[in-house]
């Protein structure tokens, strides 16, 4: 099983030639842009979308309404959005 390698608002950009880029950041502005992207993932051939995942169309983009773990998995070349997992208190 893949590790998730990155966490935050995802936002999903439909491409000209039938690939998608994903961009990970903080969150999104009013026109559905990213805001501090730190991590991309472009000419994504294959995004596997959690069903849990809830997504905003803007138009251009969408985007999740909370955090999402997303990770590449080299074996198929997809991409895969999931919820994150709650965790207990370190309490």
């Amino acid at each position: 099983m893949a590790i998730p390698t990155d966490r935050g608002i995802v936002v999903i950009t439909d491409e000209s030639d039938g690939s998608q880029t994903v961009a990970i950041g903080a969150g999104v502005d009013d026109d559905g842009a990213p805001i501090d992207v730190y991590a991309k993932h472009v000419r994504v051939p294959r995004l596997v979308i959690d069903p849990a995942v809830r997504l905003v169309d803007t138009g251009l983009t969408r985007h999740s309404t909370r955090i999402v773990e997303v990770f590449h998995d080299a074996s198929t070349g997809s991409v895969h959005i999931r919820p994150t997992n709650a965790t207990p208190s370190l309490a």
